[in-house]
């Protein structure tokens, strides 16, 4: 069987949409097949709730596993056409039916369900979200009025080992210098440091202070707008 784990790492199984696409459950997995190349061939997918997705791919005049399939020194045109057939099969399967599971830490969540609801704006993943960044933009402007990034604790300058969600916002200068004193609010992270500053998503931060540094930061980017329009 064949899998990629590295597009399941940030994605997680939604059984709704499972079975709203068509899986069936059997035993302990879920299961979808396909027929492909005339019917020659049958693709069938395994999905579990542990998040695991299998593909396996049959020869259907033998019954037997067609292992070529997934084997990475198989080459030929013949053999090429399966293996794009799996790889279609399994991006459709995580397109519909797995749900983007990007940031695990319950104020990273918070914070977007603020956005999403306050704003009606969501994560943007622009570089795909196996990079594990997004940022948030603005409706008006298009402008990014945040920025959610998972980094290092000691890139923050923090004597601590191990990674930690942040999500970075904007503000004037003036407002950055009063905020920012590398405990609660750190200089900007890959940002420029005069206009942005950075809020740990760990719990530093109560939820409620992090969501009106948000409406702050929107109204920066959005305020920016209206002057530029009062100036035409």
């Amino acid at each position: 069987m064949w899998t990629d784990l590295k597009l399941l790492k940030f994605r997680k199984v939604n059984i709704q949409k499972l079975i709203s696409f068509g899986f069936t459950k059997s035993d302990n997995a879920y299961v979808l097949a396909k027929d492909i190349l005339d019917g020659n061939f049958s693709i069938n997918a395994y999905a579990k709730e542990d998040n695991s997705l299998l593909i396996e791919v049959i020869d259907n005049e033998t019954g037997d596993e067609y292992a070529l399939a997934y084997m990475d020194g198989a080459v030929g045109a013949f053999v090429g056409k399966i293996k794009e057939q799996c790889e279609n099969f399994f991006s459709e399967i995580l397109d519909n039916c797995y749900d983007i599971d990007v940031f695990k830490s319950d104020y990273t969540k918070l914070a977007i369900e603020y956005v999403e609801n306050k704003y009606c704006r969501c994560p943007e993943f622009l570089w795909g979200i196996e990079d594990g960044n997004a940022v948030f933009r603005c409706d008006k402007t298009k402008k990014w009025f945040g920025a959610l990034l998972t980094v290092g604790y000691r890139k923050l300058g923090i004597d601590k080992d191990g990674d930690v969600e942040i999500i970075d916002l904007k503000a004037t200068p003036e407002r950055v210098t009063e905020l920012v004193d590398g405990v609660m609010y750190h200089s900007g992270y890959h940002m420029n440091k005069k206009h942005w500053y950075t809020i740990k998503l760990d719990g530093t931060v109560d939820i409620e202070k992090i969501k009106a540094r948000i409406d702050e930061s929107y109204e920066a980017v959005a305020q920016k707008a209206k002057n530029n329009k009062a100036q035409r």
